[in-house]
């Protein structure tokens, strides 16, 4: 069958006789209906997938899924904890187990960071906690009359 470029459309009209499938141009799809078609060769079998492979395929999909669910809960935890310190110090209201719980999360989240910017993300704010820690216990410090020295 030859495929031709477009043609122009001719607007269709009640008068215009409307073809079937029986009478088109070349009668290709009439001898196959017929079965008058010319013979074909036969194609390639395709090999079936085991359901160990796909077993395999759905199990890398959902473990790849369900690491970036994870990464995601992981982040949010991470951006709620930093609004947290936000809010603290804003407040002045900051409490050093806020402050201790950021560093622990900051320091559990270095070892699956592959990302060298991420990483200097985490530096920088593990740094900002690590600053402000030390703040809340000279201000502690001066609160109760010791020697900070000491």
């Amino acid at each position: 069958m030859k495929v031709e470029g477009p043609r122009q459309s001719r607007p269709v009209t009640a008068n215009t006789p409307r073809t079937g499938a029986a009478s088109s141009a070349s009668g290709d799809f009439a001898r196959v209906l017929a079965g008058n078609a010319p013979e074909t060769p036969a194609a390639a079998p395709v090999r079936a997938s085991s359901s160990v492979e796909a077993l395999f395929a759905v199990q890398a999909v959902d473990s790849a899924t369900e690491r970036s669910r994870r990464a995601r809960r992981r982040a949010n935890d991470l951006l709620d904890r930093l609004q947290l310190l936000h809010r603290g110090l804003i407040d002045g209201r900051l409490s050093p187990n806020d402050v201790l719980d950021l560093i622990r999360l900051v320091e559990s989240e270095r070892d699956q960071v592959d990302d060298p910017a991420l990483a200097a993300l985490l530096d920088e704010i593990d740094l900002r906690a690590q600053v402000e820690l030390a703040k809340l216990e000279v201000a502690v410090i001066e609160r109760d009359g010791l020697d900070p020295i000491a």
